[in-house]
C-alpha cells in the first residue's frame, strides 16, 4: 500500500473510537454534524483534530488527559505511544499490543463498544479482591445503531 492510505485508515479507526470515548472530540464531531456537515466531512475534521492533539502530546511529552482532566502518567512518560507494524490482521495487532503493554490490566475495547461508566472500576475491584482470577468478562447486550441500515 502506498501513499497516505494506511495513515488515513489508522486515523479513521482512532477517530471512530475517540468520538465514542473522548468527550471533547465527541462534542467537536457532534458540533460539525449539527452544523449540517456530512459524516465523512466530520470524521475527516475529527481525524485532523486528533492528529494535532497527538502531535502536541508527542512533541511536548505531556501525558494524555482523561475525562475530568485526570492525567494518566502510569507509564512514566507520554501516555500515547505509536508503534508501527505491517498489516497482518487484528489478532496480530492485538498480540503486539499485549507484548507492549506496561500496566497491570488489559482491556480490548473496539470502536463500536459502549461501556457503562464504572465498568472498569467493577472489574478491577473484582480482580483485586480474588487473586485466583485471571480474567473477567462482562455482560454483553446487542444493540442497533439507528444510523446503520438494517440488514
Amino acid at each position: 500500500m502506498r501513499g497516505r492510505a494506511p495513515l488515513r485508515r489508522v486515523l479513521y479507526c482512532a477517530a471512530s473510537a475517540a468520538i465514542i470515548w473522548n468527550p471533547h472530540l465527541r462534542a467537536y464531531y457532534d458540533h460539525l454534524i449539527a452544523r449540517g456537515k456530512l459524516h465523512k466531512v466530520a470524521m475527516v475534521a475529527t481525524m485532523r483534530r486528533l492528529l494535532l492533539i497527538l502531535n502536541a502530546i508527542i512533541k511536548t511529552g505531556t501525558p494524555w488527559k482523561l475525562a475530568g482532566g485526570i492525567v494518566d502518567d502510569t507509564t512514566g512518560g507520554s501516555f500515547v505511544r505509536y508503534e508501527w507494524q505491517p498489516y497482518a490482521g487484528i489478532s496480530v495487532a492485538r498480540n503486539r499490543g499485549i507484548e507492549l503493554a506496561v500496566g497491570d490490566f488489559l482491556a480490548f475495547p473496539d470502536a463500536d463498544d459502549l461501556w457503562v461508566d464504572d465498568k472498569l472500576a467493577w472489574q478491577t475491584a473484582a480482580l483485586q479482591a480474588d487473586s485466583e482470577l485471571d480474567m473477567i468478562f462482562g455482560y454483553v447486550q446487542q444493540f442497533s445503531s439507528p444510523e446503520l441500515a438494517s440488514e
